[in-house]
């Protein structure tokens, strides 16, 4: 008996219907195999979720066709329908310090053919406002993930404090491997704030000042048979940041966050989750 011919990996056709909202050259990036390449349902699958987590389509179909094989080089056709545009959001909240307050946002999933974001968004309580400003833009070519610009002020006002600040915010994620994410970014932050008291005899206290200006990096790792209800699973965060008093900071600072998760199931309804 002859061995079946072993398939490969062949090229990648895309197609956008009714109408194109992106550039094929941009999606073909997320395409990280190469013609020829040993013909896997896992590639398929993992170009399906990185199509998924972009948010421009409403339905992606993803055919092989190895009736069409060249050279035993399996061609795929992928199939998307562009969703909505624009996605707008309303709600209303309270909250004991925030008080009672509504939120109104609007996100354009592609801003053009090259695939940019844009958020704008604003949560106004009585007493907690925030106002935000997002723009991303794709970077594929090297570890998927986006470069990153916001722009956030807020101004607090409770029986306790009283703070204004506004952050600017430069980033770069990416995806290292499976498990873990990783971002890099730049801050840059100016604040005024004062703490009040109950006490009518103690004076207003004067506000107080600072800007900051400091790079972070934060790293991300799951490893779970599950991503919905693990039942083996290690994840961990890390958050690191600093600053140095006169390159652009008030102070000099440094501060690490760490998270760790550990999960196992014992026998068929229950599971030990460690923190």
């Amino acid at each position: 008996l002859g061995q079946r011919p072993r398939y490969d990996m062949g090229v990648v056709g895309f197609d956008q219907a009714p109408r194109r909202v992106v550039r094929d050259s941009l999606l073909q990036k997320l395409v990280y195999w190469k013609p020829g390449e040993y013909y896997h349902q896992g590639r398929l699958d993992r170009l399906r979720r990185s199509l998924t987590e972009l948010d421009y389509f409403a339905r992606i179909e993803i055919d092989p066709q190895p009736d069409q094989a060249v050279d035993h080089q399996v061609p795929v056709t992928v199939t998307l329908t562009p969703a909505k545009r624009d996605v707008y959001t309303a709600g209303v909240s309270y909250g004991t310090d925030s008080g009672a307050g509504v939120r109104f946002g609007v996100e354009r999933r592609y801003v053009n053919m090259r695939g940019h974001k844009a958020l704008a968004q604003i949560d106004y309580a009585q007493n907690i406002k925030t106002a935000t400003l997002q723009y991303r833009i794709p970077a594929f070519r090297w570890l998927d993930g986006w470069y990153t610009a916001s722009l956030q002020g807020a101004d607090e006002q409770t029986k306790w404090a009283d703070t204004r600040r506004l952050e600017m915010v430069g980033s770069r994620s990416g995806q290292v491997n499976r498990y873990l994410n990783a971002i890099v970014s730049m801050h840059l932050l100016r604040e005024r704030w004062r703490f009040l008291s109950d006490d009518p005899l103690m004076p207003v206290p004067e506000y107080q000042y600072a800007s900051l200006l400091y790079p972070a990096l934060r790293a991300e790792y799951i490893d779970a048979d599950d991503r919905m209800f693990p039942r083996r699973a290690l994840a961990g965060t890390a958050l690191l940041r600093g600053g140095i008093e006169g390159l652009g900071s008030d102070a000099t600072f440094a501060q690490l966050h760490a998270t760790a998760r550990w999960i196992r199931a014992l026998g068929d309804d229950n599971r030990l989750l460690v923190r």
